[in-house]
């Protein structure tokens, strides 16, 4: 799978998947040159001598649809490393932090966690998804091995969030806060100054005054805020969303299935958006995420896959999962939208283009194999939730080079 670089790409598609909206046109020429789209044309368009030899490089997807590549918006991914143990566990004995049996096992395979992050975003890559956000435990060492991790598969755009580590009640709270400041200070040195997250494991794990001082602290670096929200009714009834609804840096709230049309509509409003993980909801807490509140509510919508050691990180599944649940409540959300949950909406949070367009950087996959047809489909983006999948995936292009997944 290793990626080669050309000047210009051609690709013959049958389906291509235009724009913000996620037009569905079928028999498109997309051409791309320097890693940009320069421009999408219809096969009747007779293609130059320049366009198609030399080092130009011809995807032929006649039979298969040109979508946007996804995105997975949440992800603990060193936990790939250890998959299935505690399965049946409940949620806080095994995921709880610090004492859950996860966090037993991320101490003791510290060592490893960088090969286990790589293996994750390796298989992301393979499955089309372009971009992964994740919550990385450890505090500044955990961050440091996904930083590592993903230096190793550059195409794949990696957005750690660093957790700082819950040290306890009895911890002093200005020296916890201190060390945040000197780990985020080294971040800056190493990461760069763009584009940082803090991940909260849970608002109950600080208090109200830690949690406004880490909000003056994120907006004195230009960080953002992710937190884990009303996951289960316990939480929510512990007044979670009290503790951070109004931090003037939260701009990502995880899970969110406890809470109300309200509330939700208040972040909406805020500009925050929503990171849904439906297969994860199912498994640990036996929960069918509801979508007519998100929809009623208003606020944007983007999808992960939560935890790599009990859940299969395959956005795909995700997708033809919130299909069958947006249908079971009367099609809350049309296929597009759904999509766009995984592709367009992730790409403005992150600041990654992820639309096909003229005059963006090239963010596309080719989805072909015997499970699509594509010659007598209606609704092609239906199509492509419910029948595709990783063993799909023919081929991933991002900026001037061409994965070849199959």
């Amino acid at each position: 799978m290793a990626p080669e670089r050309y000047s210009r790409i051609v690709i013959d598609s049958g389906i291509a998947l235009i724009g913000e909206d996620l037009e569905a046109v079928r028999g498109r020429y997309i051409v791309i040159e320097n890693g940009a789209v320069s421009y999408i044309a219809s096969r009747s368009f007779s293609l130059n001598s320049a366009e198609v030899g030399g080092e130009t490089f011809f995807l032929d997807c006649r039979a298969g649809i040109v979508s946007p590549t996804l995105i997975n918006s949440h992800a603990h991914t060193a936990d790939i490393g250890f998959p299935e143990i505690g399965y049946d566990l409940d949620i806080d004995s095994l995921v709880g932090e610090p004492y859950g049996l996860k966090y037993i096992y991320l101490d003791r395979e510290a060592g490893n966690l960088e090969s286990y992050i790589y293996a994750f975003l390796k298989l992301s890559l393979e499955s089309g998804v372009s971009a992964v956000a994740d919550f990385r435990e450890g505090g500044l060492r955990g961050f440091l091995s996904g930083v590592d991790a993903s230096r190793r598969i550059d195409l794949v755009s990696y957005t750690p969030m660093y957790m700082p580590r819950y040290m306890g009640p009895e911890h002093d709270p200005e020296q916890w806060l201190k060390g945040v400041a000197e780990d985020l200070s080294r971040i800056k040195k190493i990461y760069g100054a763009g584009n940082l997250w803090i991940a909260l494991s849970s608002p109950h794990y600080y208090s109200r005054e830690q949690l406004i001082k880490l909000d003056k602290l994120s907006m004195e670096n230009g960080i953002y805020i992710a937190s884990h929200i009303a996951e289960t009714e316990d939480v929510r009834g512990e007044g979670d969303f009290e503790l951070v609804k109004d931090l003037e840096r939260l701009k990502l709230a995880v899970h969110g299935y406890s809470l109300g049309v309200d509330e939700l509509r208040y972040l909406s409003e805020r500009g925050v958006y929503l990171a849904i993980c439906p297969r994860s909801a199912l498994w640990f807490s036996g929960r069918v995420v509801s979508l007519r509140g998100l929809r009623e509510s208003g606020i944007r919508v983007v999808v992960g896959t939560d935890n790599g050691g009990w859940i299969k990180p395959d956005l795909w599944r995700e997708l033809e999962l919130l299909a069958y649940l947006s249908r079971r409540e009367g099609w809350v959300y049309e296929p597009a939208e759904i999509l766009k949950m995984a592709t367009v909406y992730p790409g403005e949070l992150f600041g990654v283009g992820n639309v096909i367009r003229e005059g963006a950087r090239a963010r596309l996959m080719c989805v072909a194999s015997k499970w699509i047809n594509i010659e007598s489909v209606r609704n092609p983006i239906i199509h492509l939730l419910k029948r595709g999948g990783v063993e799909s995936v023919r081929s991933v292009v991002i900026g001037d080079r061409v994965v070849s997944a199959r």
